[in-house]
């Protein structure tokens, strides 16, 4: 994975939101679905920077890479899975998200470029990575410049 670009993704928030499942007319199919308009985002963001993706989100829990392989090829992704973020200990309240990409990356020393893109604000140091939706939006173009830009130049520190 040398050189890699990653995106570490969230789901709930980025890639559907309370706008995509409106304007769906609130079809149950947008609660729990990657919406299209998201989904080209995230499209963009791949062919502007070849960067891959690990699934930080909690729809990797009691789903296979290859299951959210399959789920992602049914919304139209156009990217590359290729990993999920391991799941440290839930009961330990104390744990974040960050702190979940921060063991992948452990794991993936060789990795420096990476974006974190989530609706929720739990990345502790990784925080300058972090894109931030909302889930009332969702991923719209206004991340999409953010994404690419740290992604193909890097965090300035």
């Amino acid at each position: 994975m040398k050189d890699e670009k990653i995106i570490f993704l969230d789901i709930d928030g980025v890639l559907n939101s309370r706008q995509s499942i409106t304007n769906a007319g609130g079809q149950a199919r947008y609660r729990t679905w990657p919406a299209p308009y998201h989904v080209k985002q995230l499209n963009k963001i791949i062919e502007l920077t070849n960067a891959k993706v690990v699934i930080s989100s909690t729809w990797r829990i009691g789903k296979s890479l290859s299951e959210l392989n399959h789920l992602f090829i049914l919304a139209d992704f156009k990217g590359i899975l290729v990993d999920t973020t391991p799941i440290l200990d839930k009961s330990d309240l104390s744990i974040i998200r960050g702190m979940e990409i921060q063991a992948w990356l452990d794991i993936h020393p060789d990795i420096r470029r990476f974006v974190i893109l989530d609706d929720d604000s739990d990345m502790g140091h990784l925080t300058p990575y972090l894109v931030q939706t909302t889930f009332e939006y969702g991923l719209t173009e206004d991340h999409v410049d953010k994404v690419v830009k740290i992604l193909n130049e890097g965090i300035k520190k």
